[in-house]
């Protein structure tokens, strides 16, 4: 199947100097969670609701800063005429669930894990990618945290 029997081709964007708190309320209104940052007429970041929670909220950032203080710059992207294995190996090697799908370097939609995940259920390449997008790089060391119990 091609990539753009399944990827979504409406893209919603904000330009770089959007505040961050208008692309949090974008994503809430559309329910997504990822949104391309657009300078004129290029694509030059994205940023997830992961990246509002991890770089904004978490710094007890000003609301009012724009976007660009918070984006992601490196944008991945996967030709049109690239398949599944494709978008699959591409996610895995930058452990991430949305590429931009590009046809001779214009963006032409986004193509998300669950967008294949929906079409593809059945393959067996999905195990290893998901593995491999929550494999954990990050505070090897163990901690020693108690945890307490609550009531249900």
């Amino acid at each position: 199947m091609k990539l753009d029997n399944i990827m979504t081709r409406s893209m919603i964007t904000k330009d770089v100097n959007t505040p961050i708190w208008e692309v949090a309320r974008i994503m809430d209104e559309y329910d997504i969670g990822f949104v391309p940052i657009t300078l004129e007429n290029k694509i030059i970041g994205v940023i997830t609701d992961r990246d509002i929670c991890t770089r904004c909220c978490k710094e007890n950032s000003d609301l009012q800063k724009a976007v660009n203080e918070f984006m992601t710059k490196e944008v991945i992207t996967i030709d049109i005429n690239d398949n599944i294995n494709d978008v699959l190996n591409t996610m895995a090697k930058h452990q991430i669930k949305r590429l931009i799908v590009e046809d001779n370097k214009l963006a032409v939609g986004i193509i998300s894990l669950s967008d294949v995940v929906n079409q593809y259920s059945y393959m067996s390449d999905i195990i290893p990618t998901l593995q491999k997008i929550w494999e954990l790089h990050r505070n090897i060391e163990e901690k020693n945290v108690s945890i307490q119990t609550f009531e249900l």
